[in-house]
């Protein structure tokens, strides 16, 4: 006996409620009869939905209105960008410090990974952004101290080049006190003292 149009999309809706009954229960250990599945469910309901952008427009209608075609989009994102969730792990706002592995079902939530992973990295940002700050005060200290290790160098240059001439001042003068004392012997009369 072939379905009618009406009774595939009866059946189909069926199966939809079904699946998403028993993932409520896989995801949350949540019993609810198929026939109370919501869409938009209450915050009562003990469940909510996660759902991907990309496929957010597949909840906007509920399953009694929705068509065979909603029903098979709704059940290949089931567990991919569909998702069963605790109300209060859509509220999450606790900073995350560490993974953990070992968390309840309810962790294991990709919702619950993607909230993780964005407080995660948020922390990281910030972390970042300490350490470039302190980079770029190190940078702007390093660059004081090569500037000043420039200018000893050249104060030592300069230095060395002023000692050199003293050193050549210092022999021309030793060799002419030399020669005038070698002149001064020569001469009659004039005694030197020494040493």
């Amino acid at each position: 006996m072939t379905l009618t149009s009406n009774g595939k999309r009866a059946q189909r809706r069926q199966e939809c409620r079904k699946a998403l009954a028993e993932h409520i229960y896989e995801r949350l250990r949540l019993s609810v009869a198929p026939s109370r599945v919501r869409l938009r469910p209450a915050a009562e309901d003990g469940y909510a939905w996660s759902v991907a952008k990309t496929s957010a427009h597949l909840l906007e209608t509920s399953l009694s209105n929705g068509s065979v075609g909603l029903y098979k989009n709704i059940l290949e994102e089931l567990g991919r960008t569909i998702e069963a969730v605790d109300p209060k792990t859509l509220a999450l706002t606790e900073p995350v410090t560490q993974w953990d592995a070992g968390e309840s079902t309810r962790a294991e939530s990709f919702t619950a990974i993607i909230q993780k992973l964005e407080q995660e990295n948020d922390r990281l940002e910030s972390e970042l952004d300490r350490q470039r700050t302190h980079i770029e005060e190190l940078l702007r200290s390093e660059q004081e101290w090569v500037a000043k290790r420039g200018t000893l160098e050249q104060d030592l240059r300069h230095g060395h080049g002023v000692a050199m001439d003293l050193q050549e001042e210092l022999k021309w003068t030793k060799t002419s006190v030399q020669e005038a004392i070698r002149c001064l012997q020569r001469c009659p009369g004039v005694e030197l003292m020494s040493e």
